[in-house]
């Protein structure tokens, strides 16, 4: 059996090295995400409860809308008394109200 080859310092310093440097930075901060422009354009009508307007791809309006909240893939709303979750995919456009 034949003994293998023990590495020197500075051969080791270098897998290290590399290893290193393979490594994603750690964050700062917490691990929340970024919000995209479209969700942070719908917080002040969450909180608030403004009425929007959704278009969906396949043509429908849903107006009086209120938005409750969003996660990454969806939009909860109140429509017609009922709560309701829309997909983000199927949504064409949200038009929201002027804030003065």
């Amino acid at each position: 059996m034949k003994n293998r080859p023990i590495l020197t310092v500075s051969a080791a310093r270098r897998i290290n090295k590399d290893e290193a440097a393979n490594k994603k930075p750690a964050s700062k901060g917490s691990n929340r995400r970024q919000l995209e422009q479209h969700e942070a354009s719908l917080v002040p009508h969450i909180r608030n409860r403004n009425q929007i307007t959704v278009h969906l791809l396949d043509g429908t309006v849903l107006e009086g809308v209120t938005p409750i909240g969003f996660d990454r893939y969806s939009i909860a709303i109140e429509h017609q008394g009922f709560r309701e979750t829309i997909f983000k995919s199927a949504i064409a456009r949200i038009i929201t109200p002027v804030e003065a």
